[in-house]
């Protein structure tokens, strides 16, 4: 495997930083590096260039290269081995794409410590697009629930789920963190999930979602929409996931 003290970083695609951003320069510089891992230009295994590279490529103090490769570490990108160097390591927890069990199955599925938190609860009236979503009439009581999932205490995607209240009366509002939604929805109104519909696509992190998910402006994130339905094809909710490209990875399983 190719060795980056080899591929020094100004073969990367080029990069400057901008002095008079209000994103910290060490930020900058870890967006760079999470731009050439998930361009594959830095792959796992590879070394990551050094302190004093990083430092004559960016025109950086120490402080500052120091600074962004231990919040590259922090990430979960790289790992120090000492006397050796930082090297790139895959640390994408994997989403499963087809699953229909929610934030509790990928509990079950992960290796880490999962957590979630409840961002906020919101009751109103259907819009057009939302009683459309739901299949019910415009102006009909929903509920909202948006929570951030967490793995070893890094956030890792927003997920948010919208129910109709005259169907699910006081779902939400008896929600508690950690909960399983679908175990609720099964026992408190026999509402079984029996088919999922999906469709992914990409986006950018808004300020507001920058700050739950602790990621820069501007990045890429994995924009999942779902609806679940019943037996009878009825929708039991609709979701939007957002996910954080660079700490996510999905996978599509079929069998026969």
């Amino acid at each position: 495997m190719e060795n980056l003290l080899e591929k020094p970083v100004e073969n990367l695609n080029p990069y400057e930083l901008d002095s008079l951003s209000s994103v910290p320069l060490y930020s900058q510089i870890v967006r760079f590096f999470l731009v050439a891992i998930s361009a594959g230009e830095l792959r796992v295994g590879e070394k990551l260039p050094t302190e004093k590279k990083i430092c004559e490529q960016f025109g950086v103090s120490r402080i500052t290269a120091r600074r962004a490769v231990s919040e590259l570490e922090g990430m979960g990108h790289v790992e120090r081995k000492q006397g050796k160097g930082t090297f790139i390591i895959d640390r994408h927890v994997k989403v499963y794409a087809m699953a229909m069990d929610g934030f509790g199955g990928f509990a079950a599925h992960s290796s880490g410590i999962s957590d979630t938190k409840i961002i906020s609860k919101r009751f109103g009236l259907a819009n057009e697009k939302e009683a459309s979503l739901l299949k019910i009439e415009v102006g009909s009581p929903i509920q909202e629930l948006v929570r951030c999932l967490y793995l070893d205490g890094m956030p890792l995607m927003i997920d948010k789920a919208l129910y109709c209240n005259t169907k699910y009366p006081g779902l939400i509002d008896s929600y508690k963190k950690g909960e399983s939604t679908y175990e609720k929805l099964e026992k408190e109104f026999q509402a079984i999930a029996f088919t999922n519909e999906k469709e992914i696509s990409y986006t950018v992190a808004r300020p507001d979602e920058a700050v739950i998910l602790r990621c820069n402006v501007g990045d890429p994130l994995y924009y999942i929409e779902k609806s679940v339905l019943d037996e009878n094809g009825g929708v039991i909710h609709h979701a939007i996931g957002l996910a954080v490209a660079s700490r996510v990875k999905l996978t599509l399983s079929y069998s026969r």
